[in-house]
């Protein structure tokens, strides 16, 4: 992947669940880091390049490659909040594709 493809601006936070004085459940989000992104809308395809997609997948991220994405942060992009449902490690270490689920229009 060239690296001038990486043009949308995206934050990633660390999403935790903590109580509230309501005896519920608030989000908290904290440890945000602003990157470089490749943003992909993948709504209604099954199949991309012979992989499948998962399930309630809405929207592919590509970034260089990061070892701390994991399922428990979540993305940024513009006002659009998605969640990571699933990750792709390039096996050389280039880039990282985030598989996520879009939260909030």
């Amino acid at each position: 992947m060239r690296i001038g493809r990486l043009r949308h601006r995206i934050t990633i936070t660390l999403r935790s669940d903590v109580p509230n004085a309501f005896h519920g459940i608030d989000q908290v989000d904290s440890e945000p880091v602003s990157t470089w992104a490749l943003v992909e809308s993948v709504s209604g395809l099954n199949l991309r390049n012979g992989q499948q997609i998962a399930e309630g997948v809405t929207h592919k991220v590509t970034v260089r490659y990061r070892s701390d994405l994991s399922g428990d942060r979540e993305i940024t992009w513009d006002s659009v909040r998605l969640r990571i449902r699933s990750l792709i490690q390039d096996p050389r270490r280039r880039y990282t594709i985030a598989e996520c689920e879009q939260v909030t229009p």
